[in-house]
């Protein structure tokens, strides 16, 4: 019997990892080993050597989106094209951290790289972390955000929101060996964005997408790209999730061998599984833009 769902099974195998993304994945993990764990006593030390290790591109610029909430605004980094070019649109994007690490200033060469791909605006949110403000507080900030970018982009930025990226938080259900992010960390994580909440609280769909009927979107859900590698702890969500996305629009599985955890955020010319990553990335915009 043929079955409905088509999935390229292959690249789920060891066999299809090359023996470069190998030796990376290798150096990779021996690389962390021993090193301390993510716990609430460090999460100031684990922001810091974050903000430390990125490299800030001088053409990004700060700026401050104003929140519904009277009296705040949420902070913002935004890339340009270069040369003057006008934007052809603007992409939100949201970055990675599992709602605690990481901040707006912390993607710079991720977000040059999708103005280079799309010739968008460019905006990343420095939405309220955890365990500081928990949920719904960084929800809340990408919407208003998001909102603004609809209501006021054309008038501010010269074009409206058309886009949205960004990373997710993972279940990791059964991935031997995630590379970075592993089972106790993720429910961490969950502790500090969700505290108090218990398992039926993780399926509410405002909580969780997964469990949103998204057939009651049909006709209005924009397409979407599922971008994973094999290694990595979001595998499960994004193929699930992918399915989910089909109910009410078009969605598309890219899975990357060898791929680990913020694989996209390496340098191309050193990771390979980030240049077929970027690859893919390219190839779906280009699709959605130029349909």
């Amino acid at each position: 019997m043929k079955s409905d769902l088509i999935l390229d099974a292959s690249k789920l195998w060891a066999s299809a990892i090359s023996p470069s993304r190998q030796n990376y994945l290798n150096q990779l993990q021996a690389t962390s080993e021993g090193k301390p764990s993510l716990a609430t006593d460090t999460i100031a030390v684990f922001r810091q050597v974050s903000e430390n290790a990125a490299v800030v591109l001088p053409d990004g610029v700060d700026l401050f989106i104003p929140s519904h909430e009277p009296g705040r605004s949420i902070p913002c980094r935004m890339f340009r094209p270069k040369n003057g070019i006008p934007i052809k649109g603007v992409l939100m994007h949201i970055h990675g951290g599992g709602y605690v690490l990481n901040t707006e200033k912390t993607s710079d060469a991720t977000l040059r790289r999708y103005v280079d791909i799309t010739e968008h605006a460019v905006i990343s949110v420095g939405y309220r972390r955890a365990p500081e403000h928990v949920f719904p507080a960084a929800l809340r900030d990408c919407c208003d955000v998001a909102d603004y970018l609809v209501t006021d982009g054309e008038a501010q930025l010269g074009a409206q929101l058309s886009i949205i990226a960004g990373d997710g938080l993972p279940s990791v259900h059964h991935v031997k060996n995630t590379h970075i992010v592993d089972g106790e960390t993720r429910e961490r994580y969950i502790s500090w964005y969700l505290p108090g909440y218990d398992t039926k609280d993780l399926q509410r769909s405002d909580v969780a997408p997964l469990y949103t009927n998204l057939e009651e979107f049909r006709g209005r859900l924009p397409p979407a790209l599922f971008l994973c590698g094999t290694v990595e702890a979001l595998l499960d969500d994004s193929m699930m999730m992918c399915i989910k996305w089909i109910q009410g629009g078009e969605g598309i599985l890219k899975l990357v061998p060898g791929g680990f955890h913020r694989f996209m955020a390496m340098p191309e010319e050193e990771v390979e599984a980030a240049k077929e990553g970027w690859s893919h990335v390219a190839e779906f915009l280009n699709e959605i833009m130029f349909a």
